[in-house]
């Protein structure tokens, strides 16, 4: 084979390996391009599904603060209503202890009288 064919099979070889290596280039970018995109998709949804997670999360919470506030009042007034009870109790028995006293009292001064 002559030298000036020679170098022109591998120049073609070259210019070959070449075209086929830009090729293989363009289509890594692509590749990554595509990486990228699929790797953003999916994070978004991880994001998305994070958001909305903590949206229920938050929902479920103002839901058990409002229940506790509702406890909460209702305690209040339970506790309210208890203590005029006990107070309007106390109020009878000591009435009740007055009047008792003053029949013990009346029938003292009847035996009195009796004996």
């Amino acid at each position: 084979m002559e030298n000036e064919k020679f170098q022109d099979l591998v120049l073609n070889h070259l210019a070959k390996l070449t075209q086929d290596l830009t090729e293989f280039k363009l289509e890594m970018t692509e590749f990554k391009e595509e990486m990228s995109s699929f790797k953003r998709e999916t994070i978004n949804k991880r994001f998305e599904q994070i958001d909305s997670r903590l949206d229920r999360l938050e929902q479920k919470q103002d839901n058990a603060n409002q229940q506790l506030s509702q406890l909460l009042e209702f305690k209040t007034e339970a506790t309210q209503k208890l203590d005029k009870l006990l107070d309007d109790d106390v109020d009878f028995l000591k009435y009740k202890e007055f009047q008792n006293e003053a029949d013990i009292f009346k029938l003292k001064n009847q035996l009195k009288v009796i004996k």
